[in-house]
């Protein structure tokens, strides 16, 4: 049985002895890795509120012009009404 401080076999992709300077690098790199990341889900997020608040402003829109169109319909059919009631 293999112990901590043996190497074991070459396939490992991360040793168990990789120096401390070693170490401080690959954080510092998984750190920036993090930050871009949450610099591009940040991006992404704010893209999408955008894209919401204009898809919520286009529904009102087409609520308003619905409604508008309703009324007209009614609107017209009242005029012919009356008019075939002449």
């Amino acid at each position: 049985m293999m112990g901590f401080n043996e190497p074991s076999n070459g396939s490992q992709k991360l040793s168990l002895f990789v120096t401390t300077p070693k170490l401080v690098m690959l954080l510092r790199e998984a750190q920036q890795q993090i930050q871009a990341l949450e610099r591009q889900l940040s991006t992404q997020a704010e893209a999408f509120l955008q894209r919401d608040a204009q898809v919520a402003e286009l529904e009102a829109k087409l609520a308003a012009i619905t409604r508008n169109m309703t009324a007209r319909r009614k609107s017209y059919k009242e005029q012919y009404m009356r008019a075939k009631a002449l």
